[in-house]
């Protein structure tokens, strides 16, 4: 569902997918096109060893993400990332 966070399960299934099938293309969207979207277009960008950061600026002037706006996608992505961070939660690493 738009305007709220994947469930970890389910971040954790679509990064598997990008893992086994990363020599294709994977069309990514939600019902506005920025929310949902951008939160597991950075999910792609933190597997790939980007900094939060640079993942969210890149969602911001690509994707149309609204950190302000989308609280709760930005909470979710900071939690993964402080799991990553911390090696609580290990997520496959992406070519870039």
């Amino acid at each position: 569902m738009d305007n709220t966070p994947p469930a970890q399960e389910q971040a954790m299934q679509f990064l598997q997918t990008c893992a086994e099938d990363s020599r294709h293309q994977i069309f990514v969207h939600c019902q506005s096109g920025h929310g949902r979207t951008s939160t597991f277009c950075c999910l792609v960008r933190l597997a790939q060893g980007w900094k939060l950061d640079d993942a969210v600026d890149e969602a911001v002037q690509r994707y149309g993400f609204q950190p302000a706006k989308d609280l709760g996608q930005i909470a979710f992505l900071k939690g993964i990332h402080d799991l990553v961070k911390a090696g609580s939660l290990n997520i496959p690493a992406l070519p870039n």
